[in-house]
């Protein structure tokens, strides 16, 4: 038998079995080598791309840089953010101070005989501290807590006492059972660990001047 190159079978046999058989065609296989980078591997290569330009700040500009911080040390933001709650102590402690003092001159007047009628009465006009009662006199009270008599005095300005008047004229409107009393405006300081200083009549329609002197 022979193989289809014309050379007998037991020759090819023998080459087989010293060394690896030829591919088909009797050409040896080709060694694939990598290809060289040369001007034709740079052709076909894409262009790098550019480089972005620099961003432009405020230091390029000659600015100086923004600061988020206050010269106080504290920032813009934490700062709007406490002074709703800044306010809202400072309310809440200005009502506490107020509420006491007023529970203290409504316990001295019950001392003096008086009868308390109202506590913050609230109406359009304005709202009065207290309104009590003696006889056939109608108190109607401003109470102010301070640190001395004239700044209680003063704390009672012309346009505090006009509220007053308007409020005491309605409240007697709603109520026709005292009309008939004597209306009085007192005014009462309530000073640190002192008993309260009363300003009885302290002041009227018709004259607007606050006495400096007065006590229960």
């Amino acid at each position: 038998m022979k193989a289809p190159t014309g050379r007998p079978a037991s020759s090819i046999a023998r080459e087989g079995a010293s060394g690896p058989l030829p591919p088909c065609g009797g050409e040896m296989e080709r060694e694939v080598k990598p290809r060289s980078a040369g001007p034709e591997a740079d052709e076909t290569r894409p262009p790098p791309l550019a480089d972005s330009p620099p961003r432009r700040g405020r230091e390029s500009r000659g600015e100086p840089p923004l600061s988020k911080t206050r010269p106080s040390g504290g920032t813009a933001d934490s700062d709007d953010a406490d002074a709703p709650r800044r306010g809202r102590d400072e309310r809440r402690a200005a009502f506490r101070l107020g509420l006491d003092a007023e529970t203290r001159v409504a316990w001295a007047l019950r001392l003096k005989f008086w009868t308390i009628l109202e506590r913050r009465w609230r109406c359009p006009m304005g709202e009065i501290d207290l309104i009590a009662v003696r006889g056939r006199t109608l108190a109607f009270v401003e109470v102010k807590a301070r640190d001395t008599l004239e700044a209680a005095v003063e704390a009672v300005t012309p346009k505090a006492r006009s509220r007053i008047l308007a409020a005491a004229d309605l409240f007697v409107a709603r109520n026709p059972r005292w009309a008939d009393h004597d209306r009085r405006f007192d005014v009462v300081a309530v000073l640190p660990r002192r008993w309260p200083r009363h300003l009885p009549d302290a002041f009227r329609g018709d004259d607007m001047d606050l006495p400096r002197r007065g006590r229960f």
